[in-house]
């Protein structure tokens, strides 16, 4: 038991070190056409227009709280999830499940956040429900990152975020296209929720607009973790062989990292290219000055209350894909779940970009 906690700990703290450094771009639920060359950060919607900054300014959060549960899931299923595209010699590229869990499947991470006296919201904080899958990235085209050439990388693919305020939102999501949803993300409560359970146990909701939670995330036997355990070394992903079909991978970036797709349509809505088509990383992590005594336990998440597809039109085919995944094609393993309490913690928003977005995708 000792040696999968140690893992799981090892695997969930190099998400957290990763997952809050950046946000996401697209998923493959709709098409994009040709990549723009520009290397500005554009705002979505794209009329919003370009944007110049420092994205490497640190961002402080005064009190947080992370609750990561960690699912298998079946690798074909997985890979629903995950955009692809036919390049111009006829490969398919793009993202592909990579299996990291215990029995060698891919991990769907559910990230639960609550941010607390954040600096740029002048004191304020928000929630927010986050899923990400780990996956491989083989681009079309190679490209420069710290004086070396790639056209590989390995890490978690950002699904679909859901914060609760639209401050972070526009701030950082939109800055680089993440898929995301502005939700009611009720805060977790630590405490025992079932009689008949001596340990500590929690959950958190996500709402719609009429108060019905859509989204539930339950956790049992939480106990708290030795911090020996977070010493210990990162596990290494295997990378996967080429497999007929797919592009060439002769080089990996180190690390896990946050991958990401950017795609803002033509402002005009009839052009046949997008403003901005490309796939970002966000390489390493940050760091934290305090970090309160980690715990670990048994976590799973629940579909309460299925989306009005009417009045979420965008969210729930989204959701509704990761809910089947979830309920069909995913399984908890013991102890998958890791709770950390941080102050004071920084994040640097640092990103670069892998490759040009595909002329098609799935």
């Amino acid at each position: 038991m000792m040696t999968l906690t140690r893992a799981l700990c090892g695997a969930t703290l190099m998400l957290s070190a990763s997952l809050h450094a950046a946000d996401t771009a697209n998923t493959g639920y709709g098409s994009a056409a040709q990549a723009a060359t520009s290397t500005e950060v554009h705002l979505m919607p794209p009329q919003f227009g370009p944007v110049v900054g420092d994205s490497t300014k640190e961002l402080l959060t005064r009190d947080k709280l992370d609750v990561t549960i960690q699912l298998e899931v079946d690798s074909d299923a997985a890979q629903t999830l995950l955009p692809t595209w036919k390049g111009s010699d006829g490969k398919i590229y793009g993202y592909r499940p990579l299996p990291m869990g215990p029995t060698g499947k891919p991990i769907l991470f559910v990230n639960y956040t609550q941010e607390r006296d954040v600096d740029y919201m002048a004191g304020g904080g928000y929630n927010e429900i986050e899923f990400y899958m780990s996956a491989q990235f083989v681009g079309e085209n190679s490209w420069q990152f710290e004086g070396k050439t790639y056209n590989a990388a390995q890490g978690m693919f950002a699904v679909l975020l859901m914060p609760s305020d639209l401050i972070p939102l526009l701030i950082g999501r939109e800055l680089l296209g993440t898929p995301k949803h502005l939700a009611d993300v009720g805060n977790l409560v630590l405490t025992k929720l079932f009689p008949t359970d001596e340990s500590q146990s929690g959950w958190f909701e996500a709402h719609d607009v009429h108060g019905a939670a859509f989204i539930a995330g339950t956790l049992r036997n939480v106990v708290p973790a030795p911090y020996d355990v977070l010493k210990q070394g990162l596990p290494t992903p295997k990378a996967l062989s080429a497999e007929p079909g797919w592009g060439r991978v002769k080089s990996l970036e180190p690390l896990m990292q946050v991958m990401l797709w950017k795609y803002v349509s033509a402002a005009n809505w009839v052009h046949d290219r997008p403003d901005v088509n490309v796939n970002i990383a966000s390489p390493g992590g940050h760091p934290y000055e305090e970090l309160s005594q980690p715990m670990v336990g048994d976590g799973f998440i629940v579909f309460p209350n299925a989306l009005s597809a009417v009045e979420h039109p965008n969210l729930a085919p989204a959701l509704l894909a990761v809910k089947e995944l979830v309920e069909k094609h995913a399984s908890p393993f013991p102890g998958n779940t890791l709770v950390r309490h941080y102050s004071n913690s920084y994040r640097a928003q640092d990103f670069h970009a892998m490759d040009s977005g595909p002329d098609t995708v799935r």
